[in-house]
């Protein structure tokens, strides 16, 4: 596979991540705050909100930490100072 279809896979995998964990996070939150549901099975959910934003933000850092490589290459490849 070539480097650029790597990318596209590799964006494309991202994107459907993110897709996910919003999702996970929105039902996540709908449950714990549904007080039709006891206590402690509000608390489980809480906790797979929690884990599922904790994903999301680490994946979301990663893309941003990509970008500003990307950013970074091209600063360096046209000599640019700053």
């Amino acid at each position: 596979m070539s480097e650029k279809t790597d990318d596209i896979d590799a964006d494309c995998l991202r994107d459907r991540a993110i897709r996910q964990l919003l999702e996970s996070v929105d039902f996540a939150f709908k449950k714990f705050q549904d007080t039709n549901i006891d206590l402690k099975t509000r608390q489980g959910w809480f906790e797979k909100h929690t884990s599922a934003v904790l994903a999301l933000n680490q994946l979301l850092k990663d893309l941003q930490m990509k970008k500003w490589e990307i950013r970074l290459q091209e600063v360096e490849k046209h000599g640019i100072q700053y």
